[in-house]
């Protein structure tokens, strides 16, 4: 057994406070149990994986592939071909073609030096989290083990060395949720906002809006609502401005249009207004002359200024009065 695994059943021991040979054993016992663990998934760093494996054909990605999640799952790889074609899902045939192309990638007797530094990284993290939950097991429980004289002490071990949550877990499911948030991003959201810029900072908004429980029925019809309701002299928001300032839950009042004050009239209003009154108004008349007598008829020589007794003015309209005379003297 390596001495870390030793040092790691040893410290376990050590924080109980009641380890002992027997202790020590089952320590041992236990580690060598949690090294059988299964690996539910494997690391593909798919951009070295795609540099390294440019000259593959269809088949070749095939076999390596299948050959390199054997190993992660087992181990390593048998040296037998027959076994290996098996694996590979190749005919004896197809996998003498493939054999020395595929072979390039491991080592002598079929070792993957990138794969078992990977394994050695993730025994190392499955220990650690394995030590931390003895380390976090229940001090009564730990105190009756030590009155027992540690007998206990391998059963304890043995059931709090399972298998930690991996956070990696959670972390997968928080990023299929990202995806299919960015679908409806896309089909939803997206199609209906009028004013299409900021596309970006937009789909990071609506993310984090989504995240933090926001129902996106809710975010749609804020948005159709804001469609309808914007006033026509405003400018439209930027979509991710409207999610941060959660602008879908508006409700703006209604606004009725309001009358144009009457115009105060101008100089040019007034000028106007005293031309019509010169050429369609006449000044009133009482029917006297100028000295208040009746003026004489408009059919007689000379007309209401001969009856007056004074000179009747060039270009006078002999059924006009001699005021309205004047009136059209003093305005010409």
């Amino acid at each position: 057994m390596p001495a870390r695994d030793f040092s790691l059943a040893e410290e376990a021991g050590r924080e109980t406070g009641c380890y002992n040979a027997v202790s020590r054993r089952a320590s041992l016992g236990s580690i060598r149990a949690d090294h059988a663990m299964s690996r539910p998934w494997m690391p593909l760093y798919v951009a070295d994986y795609l540099a390294d494996t440019g000259h593959l054909s269809a088949a070749e990605h095939g076999a390596y592939l299948l050959l390199i999640m054997h190993y992660w799952a087992n181990g390593g790889l048998p040296p037998d071909d027959r076994k290996l074609a098996r694996i590979a899902r190749m005919s004896d045939k197809e996998w003498r073609s493939a054999r020395d192309t595929v072979a390039d990638f491991f080592g002598e007797g079929w070792r993957h030096e990138r794969i078992e530094s990977e394994l050695s990284a993730a025994n190392a993290s499955y220990e650690r989290r394995a030590l931390a939950g003895r380390k976090g097991g229940n001090a009564k429980e730990r105190s009756k083990q030590c009155g027992s004289n540690a007998t206990p002490m391998p059963d304890a071990l043995l059931k709090q060395s399972q298998p930690q949550p991996d956070i990696s877990d959670f972390q997968s499911e928080k990023r299929e949720r990202a995806r299919a948030l960015a679908v409806e991003f896309e089909n939803q959201f997206w199609p209906t906002w009028p004013n299409k810029v900021g596309k970006p900072a937009a789909a990071k908004s609506f993310l984090v809006a989504r995240l933090a429980g926001v129902d996106l029925g809710a975010i749609i019809a804020g948005v159709e609502r804001y469609i309808r309701d914007k006033p026509p002299d405003r400018p439209w928001l930027n979509p991710a401005t409207f999610l941060n300032q959660r602008r879908f839950e508006d409700s703006p009042a209604v606004v009725t249009a309001r009358a144009s004050p009457a115009r105060r009239p101008t100089i040019h209003d007034r000028l106007a207004r005293f031309s019509d009154d010169r050429d369609h108004a006449e000044p009133p008349h009482d029917g006297q002359t100028i000295d208040g007598t009746l003026a004489a008829g408009a059919d007689e020589p000379g007309g209401r200024y001969e009856a007056a007794g004074v000179a009747e003015p060039p270009g006078a309209d002999p059924g006009r009065s001699m005021a309205f005379a004047g009136y059209l003297a003093g305005y010409g």
